[in-house]
């Protein structure tokens, strides 16, 4: 488990298939906010880096939730922008 990469996949409109990958034992010793946060950041160094600038000013808009269960093995889980 201790070499186990969790992937994070954003469920929006406009910014779906977003993928954001962390060791397993590092997602689950952080909050979800933290999470969230993080793959806010990771997005907007790499619109920044290939010159997305309408896509970068959108994830200040971003409501984003953590839909699923991290601990699952492999199992993608869905940061979401809509109520379930």
């Amino acid at each position: 488990m201790d070499n186990q990469i969790k992937t994070f996949q954003i469920s929006d409109n406009i910014y779906w298939g977003y993928q954001y990958k962390i060791p397993l034992l590092y997602a689950l010793s952080i909050s979800n906010q933290t999470i969230i946060d993080e793959i806010k950041k990771d997005m907007e160094n790499f619109f920044n880096t290939h010159n997305l600038e309408y896509l970068k000013k959108g994830i200040d808009n971003l409501d984003l939730h953590i839909c699923g269960d991290i601990a699952k093995d492999n199992s993608v889980v869905y940061v979401c922008t809509h109520d379930h």
